[in-house]
């Protein structure tokens, strides 16, 4: 019995650095060196705080999670998603991105908060990430008038990050195809996307009518892959890229609206300027279908947003 005390009495005890022999006998060394005159009464109050002055806590398990878990290829993104966002405040840092095209691009930040109160929109990361895109795009083409975060497209695999541009002058269309020129009808404004909001941007071809008139007759899920072939009924004759840009063109045709006469056209250059001292109406009146308008030209039957004019026609093509 004595044997077995003894060893109880000297066994570690882990976390607390001492045995419970060591313990007591410290305990009863601080009572007689303080010497209360209520040691009963304040003997678990100096055991405590022997306790607390030894106490080491043991080490916590291993928070690594299992290799099964981790996927390289997400690793390998976020790594390169991030030294892109390091660069981009980099560029930020060095003032790289000029007022011009703080300008160009506005402050889509603030636009996100408006959208937020809506219930609309993205992570902060997101949008931050977005406005770095921006201002790094407008830096980058040179001719650029404007700039904006155009939306989010859905893709199976990757979604589309698109955003539209308007740049200066007017394009030439390639000989000998059926397409507006650049800065006119379809192909007013050019679009580029990534599939990440810091991904690596792609200028989108020009829209043809053929594109308009083929993309009507079918309806398909995106890829995320701009090479990818669209396998639909009716035939699809070019690639996702190309049913990309059509369905953007749709989009853009269909949903830009703006407040009744906050536009006007130019008599002479036949654009769409702001009308000077213009007053905003107020809720009541916006509430209303007809304070609104489109502000992108209508596409018609043809793919086109206009019809030929037949005196500029050879007599088999008026005939046609």
């Amino acid at each position: 019995m004595e044997e077995g005390l003894t060893a109880f009495f000297q066994k570690d005890v882990d976390g607390e650095g001492a045995t419970l022999y060591k313990h007591l006998c410290d305990v009863l060394g601080k009572a007689i060196d303080e010497k209360p005159s209520n040691v009963i009464e304040v003997f678990e109050q100096l055991s405590m705080d022997l306790k607390y002055s030894r106490f080491r806590p043991s080490a916590g398990p291993d928070k690594k999670a299992p290799d099964a878990l981790v996927d390289p290829a997400v690793t390998q993104q976020v790594t390169e998603d991030r030294a892109k966002l390091l660069a981009l405040r980099k560029l930020k840092g060095t003032k790289i991105f000029t007022s011009s095209a703080e300008d160009k691009v506005g402050d889509f930040l603030a636009d996100s908060q408006m959208l937020k109160q809506a219930g609309v929109g993205f992570s902060p990361d997101e949008c931050y990430q977005i406005s770095m895109t921006l201002k790094g795009l407008a830096n980058t083409v040179p001719n650029c008038l404007g700039l904006r975060f155009f939306g989010k497209i859905l893709g199976i695999s990757a979604d589309y990050w698109v955003y539209e541009g308007e740049l200066a002058g007017t394009g030439v269309s390639a000989e000998g195809q059926d397409v507006e020129a650049r800065g006119t009808g379809l192909n007013k404004y050019t679009y580029w996307v990534s599939t990440s909001p810091l991904g690596e941007l792609t200028q989108l071809p020009d829209c043809t009518p053929e594109d308009i008139k083929s993309a009507r007759l079918i309806s398909k899920l995106m890829k995320g892959d701009l090479n990818a072939d669209v396998k639909a009924c009716p035939w699809y004759a070019g690639k996702e890229v190309n049913y990309l840009r059509a369905q953007i063109a749709q989009i853009a045709s269909d949903c830009t609206l703006n407040v009744a006469g906050y536009y006007a056209i130019d008599d002479e250059s036949g654009k769409m300027v702001k009308t000077e001292e213009f007053a905003f109406p107020g809720p009541d009146d916006l509430a209303a279908q007809a304070s609104w308008v489109h502000t992108v030209d209508f596409i018609l039957d043809n793919g086109k947003t206009k019809y030929p004019d037949p005196e500029s026609l050879g007599e088999d093509e008026a005939a046609k």
